[in-house]
């Protein structure tokens, strides 16, 4: 009864730190994070694809609309049965911020779209994963930006389900440089994230942040220190980046929440 009872108890302790095992789903803080380049559709594919994500409401806000499938990937984004493809269409139609278009995801089985949405700044397909297991397919998208000496990164995990989108995370800010700003305080801020499937069998997701100091060599070449931890969960603010850059001791032993947000992003 003993023995019964003692391997019953390391089973539950197996079980358990099986259930608690982190994976890395995205770190920044490599320099080549993104995914090689899909190949090129041929033009066939792109227009079939094109004419059935293109509603007859949507209008371009100058010129005329001129849609382009910018990224695709494969997987299974509806049905684990199915090999399918996710597109990411522009719809050219220049009506959001900086005249950018309208960018609309879809996913297609057997040349077929079977649903769409619209996740327009987003357009990049990251990476393809399945984080719980299921055999669904979730996708990472990124956005980008660059602005006054300044870039950084956006991602988002999302689901595609047969009646709409459903966005499982919004990482928000992921990476940030000021490599080409006039700041005297240069630095690259990496995230890295990873996924866990918790005890009552939910995906949970926790965050730590890195921080690269940068110097200039000559106009043009930065180098940069390696990567150090910097904070837990999300992206800090700018004013609490420079604060850290200048007193990273002091602030490192802070317990005031400011660099330190233990709460888990749980689906």
């Amino acid at each position: 009864m003993n023995k019964v009872s003692f391997a019953g108890f390391f089973l539950l302790l197996f079980a358990n730190s099986t259930l608690a095992q982190t994976e890395t789903l995205l770190d920044y803080r490599t320099e080549d994070f993104n995914f090689e380049s899909s190949p090129q559709l041929s033009a066939t594919t792109e227009n079939v694809v094109i004419s059935q994500v293109v509603r007859s409401t949507d209008k371009a806000c100058f010129d005329n609309l001129s849609p382009t499938v910018i990224d695709y990937a494969i997987g299974s984004f509806t049905d684990p049965q199915e090999d399918q493809v996710v597109y990411l269409v522009d719809l050219g139609d220049s009506c959001h911020h900086g005249y950018t278009g309208t960018i609309r995801i879809a996913v297609a089985s057997s040349g077929k779209v079977v649903t769409y949405g619209d996740v327009t700044g987003y357009s990049t397909i990251q990476q393809i994963t399945d984080v719980n297991g299921d055999g669904i397919n979730e996708i990472i998208l990124e956005r980008n930006w660059a602005e006054q000496g300044y870039s950084g990164t956006y991602a988002k995990l999302v689901e595609i389900k047969p009646k709409g989108l459903l966005t499982l995370n919004d990482f928000e800010k992921v990476y940030e440089d000021n490599l080409s700003s006039i700041n005297p305080n240069l630095y690259k801020i990496a995230s890295v994230i990873s996924v866990n499937q918790g005890s009552q069998g939910q995906t949970v997701f926790t965050r730590k942040n890195y921080i690269a100091r940068c110097f200039e060599v000559d106009f043009e070449e930065r180098e940069c220190s390696s990567y150090e931890y910097m904070s837990e969960g999300k992206f800090l603010e700018y004013e609490d980046i420079e604060r850290f850059i200048s007193n990273p001791a002091k602030e490192s032993k802070q317990d005031a929440g400011v660099y330190h947000d233990s709460t888990d992003y749980a689906r």
